[in-house]
């Protein structure tokens, strides 16, 4: 539990776990600690018929005596009582953070009022659905914004019964406005399905960079028919320029266009200029080509670039009358290398793709022997990740790990917590 789902270690005191371990053996006592506060308190306080005042709760206050700091912690007080929605006024000094701190209050005791009116609203219209709330966009990942103007435009119904019944200056969205979100959740939806995909960590990713950008590419062109705003199609026109710079670099990157094409499920259809895909051809042959000159000099050495140092040597050697049937030799083992390389690729790329939900793994293990050399570049090239999602992701946990009840956990017991959760 402390590996799989990050518990602290101070988790054996939390009442679920006391409930389970009571239902396991009810005999066994668990050793608690009744907090003093609660010692005394049990009797009630009854509500007199007359004017009655009461403390709801007098807080520690660290932070800067700000208009936004107090209105945060009043507002948490309020919801602690449930009393949120049920104040009728807020009496303070003539102080001007005070007035402010009221105005923050105003607007969140609205916030809260609008949240109410929309659930009755969606239990009135469609009782026998889930009731949904609205998304806050985060500046920091741009498909929020797209979930954000999704279920507005779910709930443009709804949040527009909502409004009319609320005293408020906000006017519900015009059919232009709605119309305008709809056109642009149908050019930004490909875009979201890609960023999914994209943002695996199990499965190979790297070589669905180019193909996915491709038939991103492609889906605008067939979406723009569709698209009548102005500013819709203005977007898919940039998007589209912004696509086409990106796939003439990514194709010339050479270990972005050898995991297309080692990738069997894309090959050289994943390109999506036919010139890139013959200049990735003719580097993994050139690639296939120096791994069988490696084999074929050094076994046991694995590097890939250990040819190279060699080729250069014998470069300055050739010439010379006393080495010249030596580097002869080496010539024709060089040019046969290369054929044998070029058939090997041509060979895979000849054979029919394979499903696109398959596993190019699963592929390359079983066709390890038939194309030794390629397979030695497929386990190099494919484990190369499309983004730095999942690095992001172990940052994000530990975080999770790092928190309030766990603050002085020792750098090193939260690198192992965190090493153990990612690689279990």
């Amino acid at each position: 539990m402390v590996i799989d789902d990050c518990q602290p270690f101070s988790f054996v005191e939390d009442t679920g776990f006391r409930t389970l371990i009571q239902a396991f053996d009810p005999t066994y006592v668990l050793p608690t600690r009744q907090p003093w506060w609660r010692k005394g308190t049990s009797r009630q306080r009854r509500r007199p018929k007359s004017l009655w005042q009461a403390v709801l709760g007098v807080l520690h206050f660290p932070d800067r005596h700000t208009a936004e700091n107090m209105a945060a912690v009043k507002s948490a007080l309020m919801a602690q009582w449930g009393i949120a929605t049920k104040v009728t006024c807020l009496v303070t000094d003539g102080a001007a953070n005070m007035a402010a701190c009221a105005r923050h209050l105003h607007l969140h005791t609205l916030n809260l009022t609008a949240k109410t009116k929309l659930t009755q609203v969606q239990e009135q219209m469609k009782p026998t659905e889930p009731v949904l709330k609205l998304i806050q966009e985060v500046e920091t990942r741009w498909n929020s914004t797209f979930h954000m103007l999704q279920r507005m435009y779910n709930l443009g119904e709804a949040v527009g019964a909502a409004l009319a019944g609320l005293d408020t200056d906000i006017t519900p969205l015009t059919s232009n406005q709605l119309r305008l979100i709809s056109e642009s959740l149908q050019v930004l939806s490909p875009f979201n399905d890609a960023t999914v995909e994209l943002s695996e960590e199990r499965r190979v990713s790297g070589s669905k960079v180019i193909p996915l950008l491709a038939m991103l590419h492609h889906t605008l062109e067939d979406d723009m028919g569709a698209i009548q705003t102005e500013q819709s199609k203005a977007m898919a026109e940039c998007l589209k320029k912004q696509l086409r710079d990106k796939l003439y670099n990514l194709q010339a990157m050479s270990i972005m266009s050898l995991a297309t094409l080692l990738d069997p499920r894309y090959k050289k259809i994943g390109f999506f200029s036919p010139n890139k895909a013959q200049e990735a051809e003719r580097r993994l042959t050139a690639e296939c080509a120096t791994v069988i000159r490696q084999r074929a000099s050094s076994p046991s050495s694995s590097s890939l670039t250990q040819p190279g140092i060699s080729e250069a040597s014998q470069s300055v050697a050739q010439g010379d009358k006393l080495w010249r049937r030596l580097d002869h030799a080496v010539m024709q083992r060089r040019t046969q290398s290369d054929a044998d390389a070029t058939v090997e690729v041509h060979t895979y790329l000849g054979e029919p793709n394979i499903s696109r939900v398959s596993n190019p793994l699963d592929y390359w293990e079983l066709n390890k022997h038939l194309y030794p050399n390629l397979y030695k570049l497929a386990i190099t090239f494919l484990c190369t990740p499309a983004s730095s999602v999942p690095c992001e992701r172990i940052f994000s946990k530990a975080g999770e790990i790092l928190c309030k009840r766990r603050n002085r956990l020792k750098p090193k017991t939260l690198e192992m917590l965190v090493f153990l959760n990612k690689n279990e």
